[in-house]
């Protein structure tokens, strides 16, 4: 992870009398924990434009012009940081490509492209607090999991066979049910940040990318070495990581 930043200015707590209990509620704690990584990781990945906008741009994300502003407007950053530029040169420079309006207008569409990105890696870091215990069933319904979102109408024969053939596996089973992890419970109530993913994405779907390897991923990567898979050049790579996110929660 990025270094932390700055409690984000958007996270506000009401104010309370002299009689009333100071500590914030477990709901708003969590609000301002998310809210902070949010801000952290949507700053980090701005930050990290000029090496992933290629992606962006092969997507079909961002136009190549935008990424040539974008690069063009750094660069000048950069040099009036070295002082190799006065701030005047600097903003006589940035006129040239873009003038104020297009300057605000280019950050904001960028912006949003890095929100997805953001979205999926907040959800990675959550599910890391996940308890390893909790990882070879994980990896089962991650193996099953059509049969998981196949609805009531789905059959979870084979499934259930799974877990009764397995004592240790039916009994971390019921303590996930009964919510004994508290971020597996943060997952069943959809509390942020499993509150990102747009709904369309939350739908069940034959065609889900997930795969137990991904759990691995949790236990082993980072949230920096994440999403340099979420930004792989290779196409399949980088829409696996960034479906297995969703689809984790779905």
């Amino acid at each position: 992870m990025p270094p932390a930043e700055p409690r984000s200015p958007f996270v506000t707590v009401p104010e309370t009398s002299a009689t009333e209990v100071t500590g914030p509620e477990p709901d708003q704690v969590r609000i301002g924990e998310q809210e902070r990584v949010r801000v952290q990781l949507q700053a980090w990945q701005m930050e990290q434009l000029p090496k992933t906008l290629a992606v962006y741009v092969e997507d079909g994300l961002v136009s190549a012009e935008a990424e040539a502003q974008h690069r063009q407007l750094a660069e000048i950053d950069r040099d009036l940081r070295n002082h190799d530029i006065d701030a005047d040169e600097a903003e006589a420079q940035r006129v040239e490509i873009l003038d104020e309006a297009g300057r605000l207008a280019l950050e904001s569409d960028l912006r949003s492209v890095v929100a997805g990105v953001v979205s999926s890696l907040q959800i990675f870091d959550a599910l890391q607090k996940i308890r390893s215990q909790y990882d070879g069933l994980l990896r089962m319904l991650i193996q099953y999991k059509e049969l998981v979102v196949g609805g009531d109408n789905g059959d979870r024969t084979r499934l259930v066979t799974e877990l009764m053939g397995s004592p240790r596996f039916l009994d971390i089973a019921v303590a996930a049910m009964e919510r004994r992890d508290p971020e597996l419970h943060q997952v069943a109530e959809r509390q942020q940040p499993y509150d990102l993913a747009a709904p369309g994405q939350l739908k069940s779907s034959t065609n889900l990318t997930i795969e137990p390897s991904f759990v691995d991923d949790l236990r082993r990567l980072s949230t920096s070495e994440y999403t340099d898979k979420m930004h792989s050049r290779d196409r399949t790579e980088r829409a696996r990581a960034t479906a297995s996110c969703i689809c984790s929660i779905s």
